[in-house]
């Protein structure tokens, strides 16, 4: 596991396979929606955890996925954890 990672996206944005998948797998939303083109814009990276991480975390990232277009498809809050950074192990 790469990190700990919320979601919160507009499921209308998204194509009705891609819901799915997201609803009946553990696949990841980034590699779900790939297909979209989005891109990533940063809105803070911190040491240390934010408000929506666990206990533990050493690094916090929150980010929009938007679509070519500029409209938004998805807020994630990235968590790191020592043993996500080390790979797990």
């Amino acid at each position: 596991m790469l990190s700990d990672a919320k979601n919160w996206y507009v499921p209308a944005r998204l194509t009705p396979a891609m819901n799915a998948a997201l609803l009946s797998s553990d696949t990841p939303f980034g590699t779900v929606v790939r297909p979209l083109g989005f891109h990533r814009e940063r809105l803070e990276s911190r040491r240390g955890r934010a408000a929506e991480c666990p206990a533990g975390t050493v690094l916090s990232h929150k980010a929009v996925l938007r679509l070519a277009d500029g409209r938004g498809i998805s807020l994630v809050a990235e968590c790191y954890t020592p043993a996500n950074l080390a790979g797990g192990q």
